[in-house]
């Protein structure tokens, strides 16, 4: 999301390694996404009470631990983690890592800070390197505590999501140097840990550019675009970026979706305005989005529970 949303992220965890991919093919009664999902939350304040009403196929939530203030790598915690896997759903789980160099995910990085960083092998760095560095690795390694949680299960996780947008550290920056940041992540994480089980989600937001950082299809399992709007239907960026991604040969869908951000629903530091409808997205999934194969709400204002018609995003009966 952009910059004047909270922060996210994703690891998903899924809970035998075919699950996804063996689940029958459905058609919803109102809308035509196979598999749907909804965001419960940041670490140590997660809300798993929607998931008995609209029951998800897919539960998500951040391992940024805003209680312990989102500065520094003790706020990325995994303290939720059994509570999400024991609702036996497949499990999505981001990190709105914060700058290494000190402040929130907002904070701004150079971009030759960020060629450092980028082109650093992560297992290299150690007493010797700089702070900012040791730092990072410090973040890294309490992402790998938190999905180790979820032990063998299949996890899907999303690093560095919005990185054709400006808001976050790692965005709009040299597209090289992304993807090298992207697969130095993945080669820490699934290689030197024996984490063969964590899969890699490339979500870039709405808008130019969206297949201009892939990393590569070795690195990568699905694809999810995040997108807020008051009109999805009819919302050319959303466009811009589905049609950008839908021909990588990845699962694709939406990571995030909800109301516009500073737009007639929900102002730019999150509040609800008024509610909005939700059939508006349902339709966009069912008309114009046809090849996505999910998607994930968001939570707060933007949470189904919170606005009207939200349910109709969730509800699914066997094709004929």
């Amino acid at each position: 999301m952009n910059s004047f949303k909270k922060t996210k992220s994703l690891i998903s965890a899924l809970t035998g390694a075919a699950l996804l991919f063996s689940l029958p093919i459905t058609a919803g009664a109102e809308s035509n996404i196979n598999y749907t999902g909804m965001f419960l939350g940041y670490d140590g304040s997660v809300n798993t009470s929607p998931v008995w009403t609209y029951n998800p196929d897919i539960v998500s939530y951040d391992l940024l631990n805003w209680n312990q203030g989102g500065t520094d790598a003790a706020s990325i915690t995994s303290n939720s983690a059994s509570v999400i896997q024991d609702l036996g759903k497949i499990v999505t789980v981001s990190t709105h890592m914060p700058n290494p160099q000190g402040g929130n995910v907002n904070a701004p990085m150079s971009d030759s800070d960020f060629n450092i960083l980028a082109n650093t092998d992560i297992s290299s760095i150690n007493s010797s390197s700089p702070a900012w560095l040791q730092n990072y690795k410090a973040q890294v390694d309490n992402v790998v505590t938190g999905l180790q949680k979820f032990n063998s299960s299949p996890v899907y996780y999303r690093p560095f999501h919005e990185m054709n947008g400006g808001w976050f550290w790692w965005g709009n920056k040299n597209t090289t140097d992304y993807k090298n940041l992207y697969i130095n992540l993945y080669n820490y994480i699934v290689t030197t840990n024996g984490m063969s089980n964590v899969n890699f989600v490339y979500a870039p937001n709405k808008g130019a550019n969206a297949a201009a950082y892939y990393p590569g299809s070795s690195y990568v399992t699905w694809i999810g675009i995040d997108a807020y709007s008051d009109d999805p239907s009819n919302d050319n960026e959303i466009k811009m970026a589905y049609n950008d991604i839908k021909g990588l040969g990845k699962t694709y869908g939406f990571c995030e979706i909800g109301p516009a951000v500073g737009g007639d629903h929900v102002d730019r530091n999150n509040n609800q305005l008024k509610e909005f409808d939700y059939s508006l997205w349902n339709n966009a999934l069912n008309e114009v989005y046809t090849g996505a194969s999910f998607f994930i709400t968001w939570d707060g204002a933007y949470a189904p529970q919170n606005n009207t018609n939200g349910s109709v995003l969730f509800t699914k009966e066997s094709s004929q």
